[in-house]
């Protein structure tokens, strides 16, 4: 490869390392991971450029237009850019970003028993009104001694719905009113497995501003409804999405994720004709698709295929898909933030719900009095540190897409690559966002 630069005068240009050049189909997809830039090209013309690229990695031997592109697409970058100095410059700007989320759990409880869930669904798992009014005195703590330039709450269990009334409502109003006084975006979401979404409560949760939920099937029907079985519900799969179907309705421009919890056997073609039966095609639009695979189950590479036919027969039939999307704000997850907390009913804080924490009787952190938190060890501070300060992700093509381990198992002292648990891979993942992208816009 050829050292060049362009004009003596000027600083010499080199190629990112962050740069994706990814074959599928008839196209090239080019791809820059730090700048979130890209296009496609086809085969013959996408081959020519890289070839003239190799040759110069300036550039200087392209179209002046193209040439531009790619520089302002940080394709192309000064010889003395540091591009690590960026991304660790990024992180610590998203990780100390003013916007708090928390996700709130008014209970363990549930009306089902997935046999997959971590949770042990204590009875009688309610938050108590001392903890509730501690709560409201948090959202007045962080809207006043910490400057919270915005608040979103979503709403998460247990199965939260059970106490609307009781909980979720009123501390909805109540942080509603104070992010209006204090003149800061408010926003509020549900994960929840929709089985108590009836009409009044769906109106009511239009009117407290509600704009997303995430609800969640087992496989296709049969799978469903012997995994999330209810006594009261000849089936619980019809059930719930007759609520989606009525949510879509009474709520104006909602986004409904519509998680589906696969494993290698409880899956097939077939789901995506009996969700059809239940969601109105004027209403699909509204349905975000978000396949995940059942921890427990094992790694497959070759099940994206399956997976793949089955998101296709939805995207056809006019829902959307979510596909991964790297575009994740510098952080390996939001739990990586430091204005991220969860709260359980108990009045106890976390940083992950996916972990025995929600079960301990202490900490690792609690709600004062006063709103503040104290945290009763170094959880909060380890899990704001740069999980990608290691060698392997140092070194990593994949790193401004990913960033790093998960915070929890950073904390945890592992150092596993988080991909090697998942049956498909990154560049696939790439591919599928970036199909998607050119999909809407086309």
């Amino acid at each position: 490869m050829r050292r060049h630069c362009l004009w003596t005068e000027q600083s010499c240009m080199k190629q990112s390392y962050y740069n994706y050049i990814i074959p599928d189909n008839e196209y090239i997809y080019w791809y820059n991971g730090l700048t979130n830039k890209f296009f496609r090209l086809s085969y013959g013309l996408s081959r020519k450029v890289q070839s003239m690229m190799d040759d110069y990695p300036d550039g200087s031997s392209l179209p002046d237009v193209l040439r531009e592109h790619l520089i302002n697409s940080g394709f192309i970058i000064d010889d003395g850019f540091d591009e690590l100095t960026e991304i660790r410059r990024r992180h610590r700007e998203n990780v100390e970003s003013r916007n708090y989320s928390i996700v709130l759990m008014p209970t363990l409880d549930c009306n089902y028993r997935c046999w997959y869930c971590i949770q042990n669904h204590l009875t009688g798992s309610k938050m108590s009104l001392s903890t509730l009014e501690k709560l409201k005195r948090h959202v007045d703590y962080m809207i006043k001694k910490e400057n919270i330039e915005s608040l979103y709450i979503d709403w998460f269990g247990g199965e939260p719905l059970m106490y609307f009334n009781e909980i979720v409502e009123p501390v909805t109003i109540y942080a509603l009113q104070q992010c209006h006084k204090a003149g800061i975006p408010f926003g509020v979401s549900a994960t929840t497995n929709g089985f108590y979404l009836d009409s009044e409560t769906v109106v009511r949760c239009g009117n407290l501003g509600f704009r997303q939920f995430q609800i969640t099937l087992d496989g296709n029907k049969e799978n469903h409804d012997k995994v999330k079985y209810n006594g009261s519900c000849v089936s619980t799969f019809d059930h719930v999405l007759s609520n989606i179907d009525r949510v879509i309705d009474f709520i104006p421009n909602v986004n409904m994720i519509l998680r589906i919890n696969y494993t290698h056997d409880n899956i097939s073609k077939d789901i995506v004709a009996q969700v059809n039966k239940h969601i109105k095609s004027s209403n699909r639009k509204a349905v975000l698709i978000s396949p995940h695979k059942v921890w427990q189950e094992s790694v497959d590479k070759s099940f994206e295929t399956v997976m793949a036919g089955i998101l296709e027969e939805f995207s056809k039939s006019g829902y959307r898909i979510q596909s991964w999307n790297p575009s994740q704000g510098f952080v390996p997850c939001y739990t990586n933030r430091k204005y991220y907390n969860a709260i359980n009913y108990n009045g106890n804080v976390m940083k992950c719900t996916a972990c025995d924490d929600l079960h301990k009787p202490d900490g690792p952190g609690r709600l004062l009095e006063d709103g503040s938190v104290e945290w009763m060890d170094d959880t909060a501070v380890r899990y704001t540190e740069p999980t990608f300060e290691n060698p392997k992700c140092l070194n990593c093509k994949e790193l401004p897409v990913c960033m790093g381990l998960c915070p929890r198992e950073h904390v945890m002292g592992r150092d596993y690559c988080k991909h090697i648990v998942s049956d498909t891979t990154l560049q696939t993942s790439l591919i599928n966002h970036l199909r998607n992208v050119y999909k809407t816009i086309s």
